[in-house]
């Protein structure tokens, strides 16, 4: 028969740790109680409860949104994936950028996921990275320093390390694509910076695959746009305006522009 004490002990609520605070601070605003409960293994009124103490409030103005998810806000396969390849050693607003989403909702799925920013590099993984960078490949060493390949190579630009003369790192499909992607509308040392590799790198890869960069858009070029979008495809547009199909495609996704089927229909 259990005794007074240990009822008493078994009904108390289980203590908040620092971790979970800092997490539900940055989902609370954004997610709904229910979910809550269940990513933090608490009931609703717990989650309330400990929100209320913490001052926090629904963000209905903002990026809050109702239990049931509309097909649009779902995370794909493939999104997470890339989240969990980016986040560590990327900014929160390249991230945003580059999957198309608000930085409140890279956040959050973040949190969610329970992901977490790689550490800040200490002094003796500095002097590791730098006697071993020039020989070694940065898979190699990110396996050696727990960290990932874009955050060797981001902290290798930094340090201004090179690899011995001879060797060279190879670049992978995944970051000819993301080249592909941003190269156009980036900058060319925030390319640089988000690849991991140095400037003049960056360039010789471009060129080695055939992309040319457009020179910055105009107020008439982006007026043009405008108007021709909701009619014409983006290979059209393209066409029409004498730009890449990656230059405005870019563009476009920046301006939020949206076809107007109807109008596309009757054109038709």
């Amino acid at each position: 028969m259990p005794t007074k004490g240990s009822t008493k002990n078994k009904n108390r609520s289980r203590r908040w740790v620092s971790a979970e605070v800092a997490r539900l601070e940055i989902l609370y605003p954004t997610t709904h109680n229910t979910q809550l409960a269940k990513l933090f293994s608490r009931s609703v009124n717990a989650i309330k409860k400990k929100a209320r103490k913490m001052g926090l409030e629904k963000d209905f103005a903002g990026g809050y949104r109702s239990p049931r998810p509309t097909p649009e806000n779902v995370w794909t396969e493939k999104e997470v994936k890339k989240l969990k390849h980016l986040y560590p050693a990327t900014a929160v607003e390249e991230i945003a950028d580059s999957l198309g989403r608000t930085m409140s909702a890279v956040q959050t799925k973040a949190a969610m996921l329970g992901l977490r920013k790689a550490g800040r590099w200490s002094a003796k993984d500095e002097e590791f990275l730098r006697k071993h960078y020039p020989d070694n490949s940065a898979a190699y060493l990110a396996k050696k320093l727990d960290r990932t390949v874009e955050s060797i190579r981001q902290k290798a630009v930094k340090l201004g390390l090179t690899y011995s003369s001879g060797k060279k790192q190879l670049w992978t499909r995944n970051e000819d694509r993301t080249l592909k992607k941003i190269y156009f509308d980036w900058p060319i040392d925030k390319v640089a910076k988000r690849l991991g590799r140095t400037v003049s790198s960056v360039k010789s890869r471009a060129l080695k695959l055939g992309f040319i960069k457009q020179p910055r858009w105009t107020d008439e070029e982006t007026e043009q746009l405008m108007s021709l979008y909701p009619m014409h495809t983006r290979k059209e547009v393209a066409e029409i305006m004498g730009l890449s199909i990656e230059s405005v495609y870019g563009k476009i996704k920046r301006l939020g522009l949206r076809k107007n089927k109807s109008r596309r229909k009757k054109i038709l």
